[in-house]
């Protein structure tokens, strides 16, 4: 098998960094790219927000792939550059600066992928998987942001309650996306708002359980008890984020205007 080096630098190929696993060279190089590496000594950068799951090297001349396969999937993010940090079964990717905004992933982030089931169109498929995918980077980010924020003891239910209350926010604008509403019909649109409906009104659920087992935690008592029933209603529950969440938002904001 080929170094990178030798694909790169000495072929003139081109590594991809795909959403999934690409089966073509303009899926490799359009549809599913989140970004490219042209030479080893530059580092890559990516084009697009999602979630990394596969590479290509591929042949600008010939327009063919000359090489793809997995990688372990990782939340990548626009901007950002990357590095290869080796290149055997596939390009072992290090995103800069991702790892901070990130951390590392908790075991309760869900994959996104159920939707795609519902639909026989592959390239809707793919659309609604890029989209979920954004709306599962957004979630990351928010869930890895207060877990700095959040006291030690706390910090990993409060993150899960960012994460899920970001999802729900976020998954509800997928279906207005101008992508997604080109692509669909409108008996499609009106499935595709259910399924997404469904899955918001069940991540408030679940903020809501959070919260109140929360409560609980924190004391003992007749009174712990009845403020986890409060915290079970889906009203003091997205109040209870929106303080949260204002919080954090009047924290960076106050670093923005001190950088």
């Amino acid at each position: 098998m080929a170094t990178l080096s030798q694909y790169l630098d000495v072929d003139g190929y081109v590594l991809h960094v795909t959403s999934e696993v690409p089966s073509s060279y303009a899926e490799a190089t359009s549809t599913l790219t989140l970004g490219n590496q042209t030479a080893t000594a530059t580092p890559g950068t990516f084009t697009d927000t999602g979630i990394a799951r596969g590479y290509a090297i591929v042949d600008p001349i010939g327009e063919t792939i000359i090489e793809s396969g997995a990688i372990p999937p990782q939340p990548v993010k626009q901007a950002f550059s990357w590095q290869v940090a080796g290149f055997e079964n596939g390009p072992k990717i290090i995103p800069e600066g991702v790892g901070d905004n990130f951390g590392n992933a908790p075991v309760w982030a869900r994959r996104l992928r159920g939707l795609r089931k519902a639909y026989t169109g592959r390239t809707l498929n793919r659309v609604l998987e890029r989209a979920l995918d954004r709306v599962e980077v957004k979630a990351l980010e928010k869930a890895a942001q207060v877990r700095k924020s959040a006291p030690a003891e706390a910090a990993e239910k409060i993150a899960q309650i960012a994460y899920e209350q970001t999802f729900a926010d976020e998954v509800a604008k997928v279906v207005d996306a101008p992508e997604i509403v080109q692509a669909l019909a409108p008996s499609q649109a009106s499935e595709l708002r259910q399924s997404l409906e469904r899955q918001r009104r069940e991540a408030k659920a679940r903020v809501a359980k959070l919260l109140a087992s929360k409560v609980v935690e924190a004391a003992n008592d007749d009174e712990a008890e009845r403020q986890a029933m409060m915290a079970q209603d889906e009203a003091d529950a997205l109040q209870a984020l929106e303080v949260l969440f204002a919080t954090l938002d009047d924290d960076d904001d106050e670093e923005d205007e001190a950088a």
